[in-house]
């Protein structure tokens, strides 16, 4: 398993735990899984429309369009979304679903009436594989299977928005269920209007237009100070994209990636940003990379000693300093590995040491992968 990895999969099993607490307590056990998300959804559709049900099942007449080309009145015909002949009406599914229910008919998509709206987050294919053309359509949800539309695809009932989801586990099928989210005042879950729905969607879509305008600045310079903001952004995709691009800057990005190291309001983006500073400056970094680690080695040196085992699962949210700290210390020794910064060496072995020496640092549910990045700079920089 390569060090990116490792540092993945570390953090997946150390942070499993507490992601399962906090879905719990904000949205019971229903969206842990596959579901249409207002956020990634938009982001990486090329077309977003609404659409009524025609006379033919799986053709869809555009009523109006939120991102992309297709004009009113366009037609599309998406044989993925065609009903099953057993399947109902919306107004006869049931209210809530549960493992015990076995009726099979949520599972279905739904035989709504003429003129009924979807919406569509649509992602439109223009290469070809091997074994043929790909459809001219797929959905935007990132899966490659048959299920790619349909979770792909919100349903319109009156004012509420139902769309496809795993409610349990990854092993329940797919079911039609509300749209919506927990309310943080009442801590109860409230659905998602039609208009609701398109406010979100339309506040990511215009957000990427923003970014993209950013990523497009031919000076790489002013180019990394616009795509700065966006690294705090509550949008996700927006944020993973801006950092993206930061890489991508080359070094006259580094000065606005070192700044944004050194301001406590990134801190929760510490490691990507530091692979970005990698991406973007290579082996001109080295130094920069090396005072950071330096500083975190002190720290860890500091800190380490006075912690107790468990200490990862404490306070387990996004914002936690110490797991920020450790993943901005592992990345940046695996970005002096990647360099090649033989200077790093006399640092990593004193780091490796330490964690060897304290169990609450050397855990091998996965804080152990900070010895082996170490060791493997070691190995890398001796060999050289």
């Amino acid at each position: 398993m390569g060090s990116r990895d490792g540092f993945a999969m570390r953090r997946f099993r150390l942070s499993l735990l507490g992601i399962l607490f906090a879905l719990v307590a904000q949205s019971t056990l229903a969206r842990l899984t596959q579901m249409f998300s207002p956020v990634f959804s938009p982001w990486y559709a090329t077309h977003i429309v609404v659409v009524k049900t025609t006379t033919i099942d799986g053709d869809f007449e555009v009523l109006e369009s939120w991102k992309g080309d297709l004009s009113q009145g366009s037609r599309l015909i998406i044989p993925e979304l065609i009903p099953p002949p057993t399947s109902l009406p919306i107004s006869r599914y049931p209210a809530q679903w549960t493992p015990q229910d076995q009726s099979g008919i949520a599972e279905q998509i739904p035989k709504q009436p003429v003129g009924s709206r979807l919406i569509l987050f649509l992602k439109r294919n223009t290469s070809s594989q091997e074994n043929g053309p790909k459809p001219k359509w797929s959905g935007s949800s990132g899966r490659s299977d048959k299920e790619s539309l349909k979770i792909s695809a919100v349903w319109i009932d009156g004012d509420r928005t139902l769309s496809f989801s795993q409610h349990f586990s990854t092993s329940d099928p797919l079911v039609l269920s509300a749209l919506g989210e927990i309310s943080k005042q009442e801590r109860r879950f409230e659905e998602l209007s039609v208009e609701g729905l398109k406010q979100k969607v339309l506040e990511v879509v215009h957000l990427q237009e923003e970014v993209e305008v950013a990523a497009a600045e031919k000076d790489n310079r002013i180019r990394a100070s616009l795509l700065k903001p966006y690294v705090l952004s509550k949008i996700v995709p927006a944020r993973m994209f801006a950092i993206e691009e930061l890489g991508k800057a080359g070094p006259p990005a580094v000065g606005a990636i070192g700044e944004m190291l050194d301001d406590p309001a990134y801190s929760e983006w510490d490691s990507e940003l530091v692979d970005a500073m990698v991406k973007a400056g290579g082996r001109t970094v080295g130094d920069e990379l090396n005072r950071r680690f330096e500083r975190d080695v002190a720290f860890w040196e500091r800190t380490g000693p006075t912690l107790g085992r468990g200490w990862w699962n404490e306070g387990p949210t996004p914002s936690s300093p110490l797991r920020n700290r450790y993943d901005q210390t592992y990345r940046l020794v695996v970005g002096l590995e990647q360099i090649h910064y033989s200077e790093a060496r006399s640092r990593a072995i004193e780091l490796r040491n330490l964690w060897l020496s304290l169990p609450q640092l050397n855990d091998p549910s996965g804080l152990n992968e900070m010895a082996d990045a170490c060791q493997t700079l070691i190995k890398q920089t001796r060999d050289n």
